[in-house]
């Protein structure tokens, strides 16, 4: 019988989200042997939370670095970590994973992981200074204490680790859970009202300052003056969406979380993601599989797959989302598999993420 191997991620929380979602899809496809716990810094329950204990997993909850300060942060996980004695510690916390795989190292964790989401900061200017001070000071323990480090692209791995050597490590999906379905395509538009000549816009993002909702409410405003009989779908929560709400956007439809990603992809005509900036977006993968076209800012690598991108101009938007027509039904059927085939199925890695726990 193989001995079991104990990984521990750490990320803020566990619910619906792309890192989320992405880490939840390798713990359903992990062998029995491997077994995922996760360290959290929420203290509500989690989207995900019960499917974890279902698998296996456990949850531990500890006050975040901003509540403790670093000499007591560093303490506590160091502490938890010579308890535990955990095989792995798989950091997600961008420039606080230098504070956690330095605590694992001190704990004797053999094997530590630092992931790459980001390529900048969250926030930037005079007042985030302070901020921006303390993490890249963090981001200095990262290469020292960490035996692997992964990233989805090159932007994402010099954000992290300067040009230390690290292991690409794209994001993907389950590309044949996000094929395009003529059936939830008619049933979605018929619950919504969408008449057959509505052209129908999809946004799938955390509503935070990252994911610039207020550069693409205010493109759609102006858009709707020319045309009025299309529609803008925004998926997902965060703490900017009550004021996002309060622009009153016409034809603007807020859906909050959502569960059946693949069922509105196969809705939506056009996919739009005008964010600031990105990793690597498992969305964009999401919406390639379902076939849609997909309009994005001229800040994120969207790797090979199939996309326009555009510069934050409120013009250049406007100009490319009048001219981004539907495509056909057969060549939206075709796009999951065209979307495997570029490397972006899960099979791949899961498949590099075992390779990788092996090593324990």
């Amino acid at each position: 019988m193989e001995s079991e191997t104990r990984v521990l991620h750490v990320i803020n929380s566990m619910n619906l989200g792309g890192a989320e979602t992405l880490i939840m899809d390798y713990f359903r496809r992990m062998p029995p042997n491997i077994r995922f716990d996760f360290l959290v810094h929420v203290l509500d329950k989690m989207y995900y939370e019960e499917e974890i204990g279902a698998l296996g997993g456990r949850v531990h909850r500890m006050d975040k670095l901003q509540t403790q300060g670093i000499p007591a942060y560093f303490k506590c996980l160091r502490t938890f970590f010579a308890t535990e004695g955990y095989h792995i510690v798989h950091s997600h916390l961008e420039t606080t994973t230098g504070l956690i795989l330095a605590a694992a190292k001190s704990a004797g964790v053999p094997v530590r992981i630092a992931q790459s989401h980001n390529t900048r900061y969250t926030r930037k200017g005079i007042k985030a200074l302070p901020e921006n001070t303390v993490k890249k000071t963090l981001r200095l323990l990262i290469n020292p204490a960490a035996t692997i480090k992964l990233a989805p692209n090159a932007a994402s791995a010099k954000w992290l680790y300067g040009h230390a050597a690290y292991t690409l490590f794209p994001n993907t999906i389950d590309t044949a859970k996000f094929a395009f379905s003529a059936e939830a395509r008619t049933a979605l538009r018929e619950k919504f009202g969408i008449g057959s000549s509505c052209k129908v816009f999809l946004n799938i993002a955390r509503f935070s300052p990252q994911k610039n909702h207020a550069f693409l409410l205010e493109t759609w405003r102006q858009y709707t003056f020319s045309h009025p009989e299309d529609m803008l779908f925004l998926a997902g929560a965060g703490e900017l969406i009550e004021k996002m709400k309060a622009l009153k956007v016409p034809n603007a439809v807020f859906l909050g979380l959502q569960s059946d990603i693949p069922a509105l992809l196969s809705m939506a005509d056009v996919f739009l993601l005008p964010s600031l900036f990105e990793g690597f977006p498992v969305s964009l993968a999401e919406a390639a599989a379902a076939g849609l076209p997909c309009l994005i800012s001229d800040t994120i690598d969207g790797g090979s797959l199939p996309c326009r991108k555009l510069p934050l101009v409120y013009d250049a938007w406007f100009t490319a989302m009048a001219e981004r027509n539907p495509v056909s039904v057969a060549e939206r059927e075709n796009a999951a598999l065209k979307t495997a085939e570029q490397g972006y199925d899960i099979s791949y890695s899961v498949s590099k993420l075992k390779e990788i726990y092996a090593q324990a």
